[in-house]
């Protein structure tokens, strides 16, 4: 089971962990023109019932809230002509229904300065209720609609109502990645997009709004102009759609160890590994043998397969479905594949999957049985087709009448049926002949007498024969359980009756199939176990974390199974247009928990690295000052940082909340981050063999804490100008000293700290391009 590996730590000071906004992607990352795409459909299997739908033909069947804005460019439009800065053509033609659709717009971020409106809210709402009661539905439905755009630093939401005042949100885009110079991708064009409404909605709802809605994601950073760029959300095809029979949804997918998830695995830290999914049943049938199905591969090799028990999930129930067994990695340095997938079990035994209607009864209407009696099973249920009843098919003159023409398709009048016509022949005296079926009509019994149009209106023919309303053929709507071939299933129903049906081929464990079967892929994970790094992102790069102006440190848990010496830590600064300033002066740090606050101790630190070109866009190994002995049992974070506001922390892959942080230096407070960055542990024990080769080195502070004084003493490899600084936990300069030119071996120069104001502040000993940072307390 997925556990939470800080419950008994960082939880217990909460109140020092909060939700930042930390990955706000700047206006100078943004993709200009819109990506060519591919056309995405959501697999349906099954053919649904439309109750209702709407492409925006009629503009007036929708209400536009654009919150005060004016102006094609602002809020939501409904023409076929794309309004934005970012798609020229808007929502592809191909696969939906061509001419109009909706479409959102924010200005133009590419202007300078940028024309987007700030506080903003629009929605797009249906004028009129929908009453899906009365359309035939119930709970169970699902709302579709065709989308393309791509998402920036906005929420896109889809709202429903059931009183058109109170709307509750029952989806977003949040799932798609950011589209940026750093990565991402725009939506496919079109893509459908289906909401399972059936946990939302009454048993029976007559009024059902539905709104689309557009606002920033970041409203704690709402006069930031980046937070209100819209690349452009379009909508066209929605649409209320009956839920399927067997519609399994999987929700979210956990795989890893203790809580967390790790793409590289030192051969030493390798331990059981966890796979869990957690899945909903939308459709209309319980399912009552679900199960998880999991299979690591090392390149074309089966190297362990699991399932999770076979669980029952009534229909609109959810659970979690967990491996039974765990794979625990051998500790030799291989790449592997995790490949899942679930199955929503078997139909029972004795399902009906053919048979033939042997006895066609009389009496029957094409549509549903109301019941069925005989076989050895139950449950089953049949559409029908019977031909119409009372079709003149046998008839005779009874009196020839005269005055009449021969003719075809002559009418008659009289009887119980409608509609028969008949083709004459009359002698020279216009006296009927004979008299055949033109058109047989329904409705007629047996003993109706039928007039003659025409003549003297005298003749009249008998009707002998008429079709019964005889079942021609039946469709199996329930296969029911327990039936066995050869059972004879009587199928009755009002005014009809004897209608046999011999069931042909029963199923025995045929799996069942998932009618929508888009929403339960589970994407493969590709992981490796190593020499000496643990990876906590997943090397597909994505973005980066920043934080404006002040300085940060960003880095990720690591679980430690087995006692190992940490000598570095890795890191990818990222590079480009918004990329990592060159120049600036980047750490990187190792904290232990403290396991009855649960707060970071600071245990040991690298270098500062001052950053060149060809240290962007590369892992980088920052050794740490001194090797760190890690204990197994114990978890520590990883983090790298920087005073200044120049650094851009690569990040690749996402993060469960609290298990991946940030650190604001300006404000000296830890948040939560749910982006994965580039930070991870390397244990190679050459890491530093050549760190005694650096310039400055074995610098130490004495006394530490300190409130008055204290003295700095490094060495120096060889004689050079030297220059000290000090600098608050915010980055702020406290103190900046030149120390001139110093000779080879000891040196020490003194701290004066009576005007520091009490906390931490970090000491840093520069020579010829290197420098060692020591902390400092002044109490």
């Amino acid at each position: 089971m997925k556990k939470l590996i800080l419950t008994l730590s960082v939880f217990a000071v909460t109140s020092v962990f909060a939700q930042k906004n930390v990955n706000l992607v700047p206006a100078s990352g943004l993709v200009l023109t819109a990506p060519k795409t591919t056309n995405a459909i959501q697999p349906i299997n099954k053919v649904i019932n439309t109750l209702w739908t709407d492409d925006f033909t009629n503009p007036a069947t929708w209400t536009i809230d654009n919150s005060g804005q004016t102006g094609a460019t602002f809020g939501w439009n409904i023409n076929a002509t794309s309004q934005g800065w970012w798609s020229p053509n808007g929502i592809s033609a191909n696969g939906t229904s061509g001419g109009n659709n909706a479409e959102l717009v924010n200005g133009n971020p590419t202007l300078q300065p940028g024309t987007q409106a700030l506080g903003v809210i629009y929605t797009l709402t249906t004028a009129n209720p929908i009453d899906i009661a009365s359309l035939g539905g119930t709970n169970q439905v699902s709302l579709q609609f065709k989308q393309f755009g791509a998402r920036f630093n906005d929420l896109q939401e889809i709202q429903i109502s059931i009183d058109g005042t109170n709307f509750i949100t029952v989806g977003d885009n949040l799932d798609r990645d950011v589209l940026s110079q750093s990565g991402g991708a725009a939506y496919p064009n079109p893509e459908t997009k289906i909401i399972n409404l059936a946990t939302t909605l009454s048993a029976n709802p007559t009024s059902v709004w539905i709104r689309f809605r557009w606002t920033t994601n970041f409203p704690g950073s709402a006069t930031n102009p980046n937070v209100w760029v819209a690349y452009g959300w379009y909508i066209d095809d929605v649409k209320i759609v009956t839920n399927p029979n067997n519609d399994l949804t999987v929700a979210s997918n956990f795989w890893g160890t203790t809580g967390l998830n790790y793409y590289q695995i030192p051969t030493t830290q390798v331990a059981p590994i966890e796979v869990t999914s957690s899945v909903f049943n939308g459709g209309l049938d319980n399912l009552s043998g679900v199960f998880l199905k999991a299979d690591v591969l090392s390149g074309a090799t089966n190297v362990f397969s699991g399932t999770s028990p076979v669980t029952a999930i009534a229909s609109l129930d959810s659970a979690d479905l967990t491996l039974s067994t765990t794979f625990t990695p051998p500790a030799t340095v291989t790449s592997y594949t995790l490949k899942r997938s679930v199955s929503l079990g078997n139909l029972p035994n004795g399902q009906i999957l053919t048979g033939t209607v042997t006895a066609g009864g009389n009496g029957y209407v094409n549509g549903p049985n109301t019941y069925i009696i005989g076989g050895s099973g139950s449950g089953a249920t049949f559409n029908l087709t019977a031909n119409p009843i009372g079709v003149v098919e046998i008839m005779n003159v009874g009196t020839p009448g005269t005055g009449y023409t021969t003719s075809n398709g002559v009418a008659t009048t009289g009887g119980a049926g409608t509609g028969l016509t008949v083709d004459i022949v009359v002698d020279g005296n216009g006296t009927i002949t004979s008299a055949t079926i033109a058109n047989g009509g329904t409705g007629y019994l047996i003993g109706d007498v039928a007039n003659v149009v025409g003549g003297n209106s005298d003749a009249v023919v008998f009707i002998n024969g008429v079709s019964p309303g005889a079942v021609t053929s039946v469709t199996v709507v329930n296969p029911g359980i327990g039936y066995q071939a050869g059972d004879i299933i009587g199928i009755g129903q009002t005014n009809g009756g004897n209608c046999n049906f011999t069931v042909g081929t029963v199923t025995n464990n045929t799996p069942i199939v998932d009618e929508v079967p888009g929403n339960n892929t589970i994407a493969d994970v590709n992981f490796a176990v190593t020499n000496y790094v643990y990876a906590r992102d997943n090397g597909t790069f994505s973005g980066a974390t920043s934080n404006g102006t002040d300085g940060f440190e960003v880095g990720n848990l690591f679980d430690i199974f087995a006692d190992q010496t940490l000598k570095g830590i890795n890191v990818r600064l990222a590079g480009g247009a918004n990329g990592t300033t060159v120049g600036t002066e980047v750490f990187a740090k190792l904290y232990s928990i403290d396991p009855a606050t649960g707060d970071f101790v600071f245990m040991e630190e690298s270098s500062p690295l001052v950053v060149a070109a060809n240290n962007l866009n590369t892992i980088l190994t920052m050794p740490l000052l001194s090797p760190q002995n890690l204990v197994a049992g114990e978890t520590y974070l990883a983090v790298v940082g920087s005073f200044d506001s120049g650094l851009r922390v690569s990040n690749a892959g996402t993060s469960d909340t609290q298990t991946s942080f940030f650190k604001d230096l300006a404000a000296d407070q830890w948040f939560f981050t749910t982006s994965t960055p580039v930070v991870r542990l390397n244990f190679d024990p050459v890491i530093g063999v050549n760190e005694l080769n650096s310039q400055v080195t074995s610098a130490s502070i004495y006394p530490n804490p300190t409130s008055t004084s204290s003295t700095v003493e490094f060495n120096l490899a060889t004689s050079s100008e030297v220059s000290m600084t000090v600098n608050d936990l915010s980055g702020k300069v406290v103190s900046e000293r030149n120390l001139g030119q110093l000779n080879a071996g000891a040196n020490s120069s003194i701290i004066n700290t009576e005007a520091f104001t009490n906390g931490i502040y970090y000491v840093t000993v520069k020579s010829n391009g290197s420098a060692v940072t020591k902390k400092l307390i002044k109490n």
